[in-house]
């Protein structure tokens, strides 16, 4: 395994979760505010990746220090 697996693993899995965070950024200003109910869906989706990028970039940032 080379030396920086980790790291790779970490930003591989980081462009799904951006990808999914802008799947749903996306669809949200497709369909418009006329759908309450999938506008929130896709808002809370919209959060829980951005959540999820943050921490992973943390988690890069600390691996980038121990390497």
């Amino acid at each position: 395994m080379p030396s920086n697996v980790w790291q790779v693993m970490e930003s591989e899995g980081l462009r799904a979760v951006r990808r999914y965070r802008s799947l749903a950024d996306n669809t949200r200003a497709a369909i418009g505010a006329g759908n309450s109910v999938a506008d929130e869906n896709l808002a809370r989706m919209s959060s829980y990746f951005g959540i999820v990028e943050d921490r992973m970039q943390a988690v890069l940032a600390q691996l980038d220090a121990i390497t």
